[in-house]
């Protein structure tokens, strides 16, 4: 049975869950409608997906569709291979995990150090969302939750995150653990830096909404950009600042490609 980790730190632990959950958990988005998506654990860990596609009289792109959720369980780490019949996933991959080391070193040094852009984005949506209601008094709190509810769409990274939830990865191999826990480092770097694009999409999402009250869409927009720019420059110094720790610079090795034995 699954059970609670108890909190420390202040960070937020969720029941662990068996891998084949999470895999399902991965592939279902991908499965076509009306398609009704198997899994079943295999010995020594491996996991057997496939869609039952009964529901679409046989017939649908399995193929298609099964080479799609090798692709998404293989950015996880996973060694996956499919075919029109099914997905075989066969334990962690140290090619993988490393092509996923890259994926998150990459979000980071790429659109998760752009807060100016999450900034401008959350000020435009909050400017539409209030534009969009019939009286143009769309609630305070319904615009920022809506805001905040596309920016994580558009970043990905926390949606991607989120369906590992409760998943604990672990390996015999001592190259697989350093692996595992380096990938587990960029993760805690990126699930951060979400954190802290949604901060910022949630405040300015609030300040844009409180100016639209006095002034028009683009006196709305300009006042906020401008009382976020203090804040925009701590977030991008930060963003920027080269790897100083030891944790932060044995991550940036799987980038580099070293793996250290």
């Amino acid at each position: 049975m699954a059970h609670q980790k108890p909190a420390r730190g202040g960070r937020r632990f969720v029941p662990s869950v068996p891998h084949h959950q999470v895999i399902e958990r991965i592939c279902t988005p991908l499965s076509p409608d009306e398609a009704h998506l198997q899994t079943v654990p295999l010995p020594l860990g491996g996991v057997r997906v496939w869609t039952d596609l009964a529901g679409r009289g046989g017939k649908g792109p399995s193929w298609v569709v099964h080479q799609r959720m090798a692709r998404q369980v293989a950015r996880v780490g996973w060694r996956a291979e499919a075919t029109a019949e099914r997905v075989l996933v066969l334990g962690w991959s140290p090619a993988s995990l490393k092509h996923r080391a890259r994926l998150l070193q990459n979000a980071l040094s790429g659109r998760l150090a752009d807060y100016r852009q999450s900034a401008e984005y959350a000020v435009s949506t909050a400017v539409r969302l209030h534009e969009e209601r019939p009286d143009g008094e769309a609630a305070r709190s319904e615009i920022v939750a809506a805001t905040c509810e596309e920016l994580n769409a558009l970043l990905l990274w926390p949606q991607r995150l989120a369906e590992l939830d409760g998943l604990e990865r672990t390996s015999r191999s001592r190259r697989l653990q350093l692996l595992i826990a380096q990938v587990a480092g960029l993760e805690a770097k990126v699930r951060r830096a979400c954190s802290e694009h949604q901060l910022l999409a949630r405040t300015l999402a609030g300040w844009t909404s409180d100016h639209l009250a006095d002034v028009d869409a683009e006196q709305a927009r300009q006042q906020t950009l401008e009382e976020a720019t203090p804040w925009l420059r701590a977030l991008t110094g930060l963003a920027n600042r080269p790897a100083s720790g030891l944790s932060e610079r044995v991550a940036a090795s799987v980038t580099n490609g070293a793996v250290l034995l």
